[in-house]
């Protein structure tokens, strides 16, 4: 690699996005990085039919633009930034994308969307897409950890973490594709921190609209456009993460690039990304699971369950803890899954039901503990109190789709038809699936035209 004295940092990095397309991948890292792209083209075209995908949708293709890249979901394109806005805020229209905990940041909703309109509108190849949304992974992961101190500091951040990760990953992943040297990554860099910015004040968005552009549309759309500027010719500073100021005098708390080098190159952030088994927030996976392990173990229904006892870390208890969406809130999502003995894509996203009485009812009976004693991980501990007495509890750690559990292929596989009904046929839900397994074999991205322009 390349290494600018004068800004060792920054030639570091731009050398590690340069060479992607030269590096090969373990067979492991290619199979993991194929689960995450079909659970985010599944979340993509599931989006596109939620309020948030529609609004996104429409905003777009009402600004016209050249059409470079296709808008998932319709039958429009526009420009490669554009289309990367879009379908990144359709992956985060709901709870269904993944999520990288040690790194606090949803990186496929915005690094996928943005590396596909790149790879699109340049009709690269399926090899190169996954190069590239694999080296997206590992910068969005790897510079978070650098820019905030990994654990307590960086969980309680203000700054929206996800929005910058996703914006230096869809950055990498733009930069690769559009065949970068080590330079020119560099300035590219340069313009993508101009944009490094966002509050957690997206906790506070009631319905999930400002939410999907914070975590997906606005950073695929700016590190895109990023890129495309410093393609066109435009220069730029070369040292954004060594000079003074830098990038790390001002965003984040207690950075030290060293961690940069330190992961970059040696370990695969994709490996440790995590896949969510239900299209809930991330907090209420394990929860979910505690409840699905026991409704399969023993024969109890809605009217047995006098009350139910759930704890969670508090630091996640609270973005659960009887929220107004549904997918998002702790007690509903517990209660219609015991009412209806499933948790499901459906059932979690019925606004309807959120404020029926008998949901309501169940509800009030859930009890969620702010447990500062639990390790702050993903985990739970559920505890069923059954009128006749009884007590039913199941623990779960490691969460199903963690890095420590991480879910089979066609448990992903799975997971993306459930997304895709009623938004495709079975027989175009397996050609988009197919795809994405054989992905080294396709020729061009523009072959996954058809199957995203289904409207």
């Amino acid at each position: 690699m390349a290494n600018d004295p004068q800004a060792p940092v920054t030639s570091f990095l731009g050398s590690y996005i340069a060479e992607t397309l030269k590096r090969d991948l373990p067979d492991e890292v290619t199979e993991k990085a194929k689960h995450h792209i079909l659970d985010t083209l599944a979340a993509i075209l599931k989006g596109a039919r939620l309020g948030p995908g529609k609004l996104a949708q429409s905003y777009v293709a009402s600004r016209g633009g050249v059409e470079e890249a296709t808008i998932a979901g319709s039958g429009h394109m526009t420009t490669t930034e554009l289309a990367a806005m879009a379908n990144a805020a359709c992956a985060h229209a709901d709870e269904s994308d993944d999520s990288h905990e040690p790194s606090r940041t949803h990186p496929g909703c915005s690094i996928v969307p943005a590396a596909l309109a790149v790879a699109e509108s340049r009709d690269l190849g399926g090899a190169e897409f996954l190069k590239a949304v694999n080296v997206g992974y590992d910068v969005c992961c790897s510079l978070n950890r650098s820019l905030w101190e990994p654990g307590d500091v960086l969980r309680a951040a203000i700054e929206s973490t996800h929005m910058t990760g996703g914006l230096f990953g869809s950055t990498a992943a733009a930069s690769a594709l559009t065949g970068f040297d080590e330079y020119r990554a560099r300035q590219a860099f340069s313009y993508a921190a101009q944009h490094a910015s966002g509050l957690t004040t997206w906790m506070r968005d009631t319905e999930h609209v400002e939410k999907a552009f914070d975590f997906g549309g606005i950073p695929a759309r700016n590190a895109v456009a990023s890129v495309e500027m410093v393609a066109f010719g435009l220069t730029g500073v070369t040292d954004v993460l060594d000079g003074s100021p830098s990038l790390y005098d001002a965003v984040g708390a207690e950075g030290d690039p060293q961690r940069l080098f330190d992961e970059l190159g040696s370990v695969h952030q994709v490996m440790q990304a995590n896949i969510k088994l239900f299209s809930v927030g991330s907090p209420i996976q394990a929860p979910a699971q505690a409840l699905t392990e026991l409704l399969a173990e023993h024969d109890i229904a809605a009217d047995d369950v006098d009350q139910v006892i759930c704890n969670i870390p508090a630091r996640y208890a609270m973005i659960v803890d009887n929220r107004s969406m549904p997918d998002i809130c702790l007690q509903y999502v517990l209660a219609v899954g015991l009412i209806d003995q499933a948790v499901t894509f459906e059932n979690t996203h019925d606004e309807e039901r959120l404020h029926q009485p008998d949901v309501a009812a169940l509800m009030s009976r859930v009890d969620l503990v702010h447990d500062v004693e639990m390790e702050v991980t993903r985990q739970a501990n559920v505890a069923l109190v059954l009128k006749d007495g009884r007590r039913l509890e199941r623990h779960v750690f490691p969460v199903r789709g963690t890095k420590d559990n991480p879910m089979e292929r066609s448990e992903v596989e799975a997971k993306a038809r459930d997304l895709l009904t009623g938004v495709m046929s079975p027989g175009q839900a397996d050609e988009l699936i197919q795809s994405v397994w054989s992905l080294e074999d396709v020729v061009s991205m523009r072959e996954f035209r058809p199957l995203l322009r289904l409207s």
